[in-house]
């Protein structure tokens, strides 16, 4: 079975969701948001990988050997690539489901890592304007009691 990884072209498109999104100024934290991502995507096809989900053609493949490795009638043998058939549309809507679900829980990460970088950075914001109205404040009454006689 084929090992799942994430291709440089998805990588790609993660730098660039987060320099679009994120807008981090910081070059090391920047690069640390990217890498985080990509281990984000990494995880998640690492475990579609554990789980070790057959595609569909080596679901086809499995049942047609199946199928030559019995001796049966004509009508035995359509019964079971009719059943075959289902069983493979079945994995291929699970499948579908759950990469729909992976995805979607992706984007909320996503959506809940860009609302706390937000939120740090009205911290900070907030922070630096009270730093810099108390250095003003500071400044005005040093000049205040200098000016007293």
């Amino acid at each position: 079975m084929k090992h799942l990884t994430l291709s440089q072209s998805s990588m790609l498109v993660i730098e660039n969701f987060i320099n679009k999104h994120f807008h981090i100024k910081d070059e090391t934290q920047r690069q640390n948001t990217i890498q985080d991502g990509i281990q984000m995507a990494q995880a998640i096809l690492q475990d579609i990988d554990n789980e070790k989900i057959l595609t569909a053609n080596e679901l086809k493949e499995e049942a047609i050997e199946k199928i030559k490795g019995e001796l049966a009638t004509k009508d035995f043998v359509r019964a079971e690539i009719t059943e075959a058939k289902q069983e493979l549309k079945t994995q291929i809507t699970e499948v579908k489901q759950e990469l729909k679900a992976d995805i979607q829980n992706l984007r909320l990460e996503m959506a809940e890592f860009k609302s706390g970088m937000i939120k740090w950075i009205v911290g900070v914001g907030i922070s630096a304007a009270l730093i810099s109205t108390s250095a003003n404040a500071t400044l005005i009454m040093f000049l205040l009691q200098q000016l007293k006689p």
